[in-house]
Formats: structure tokens, sequence, C-alpha cells
């Protein structure tokens, strides 16, 4: 019960992606790029979930797209 999990709203449809940057910030989960597949593309996009509100928004794209990454 206290320690059991519980789900959260999935990410927005078609953000889907591998090999993700991501952060924990203030109580918001932040990912970075990625990439997806077939070809394995990688991605600029970037996403944040916030915690309050049990919702996703997109954020600006960061200026290169970048995957199997580190963010801090």
């Amino acid at each position: 019960e206290g320690d059991a999990w519980s789900p959260i709203v999935s990410q927005p449809a078609g953000s889907e992606r591998a090999t993700s940057c991501v952060v924990a910030y203030q109580s918001k989960l932040y990912l970075f790029g990625g990439g997806v597949g077939p070809g394995y593309t990688s991605l600029a996009t970037s996403l944040v979930y916030d915690v309050a509100s049990d919702s996703w928004s997109e954020l600006s794209p960061m200026p290169v797209a970048r995957e199997h990454c580190a963010a801090w």
C-alpha cells in the first residue's frame, strides 16, 4: 500500500524513444533526445514530466540531436 507502485500518465503518443538522457530535478523528470527506429534517427526533442500534476509537456528542442548521453 504505502510501498506499492501506482500507474502514472503515459508519455504522449509518438514520443517513444530509446537511449535518451534523463534527469530528475525539483519534482520533475526531464527527458532529452534519444533515438527512434527502424533506421535509428537521433532526436533533439525534449519532454518534462511533472510529478505534482501527473502530466507531460513538450519543451523547446535542443540545438543538436543527441542520444546515448548524460544529463545532470
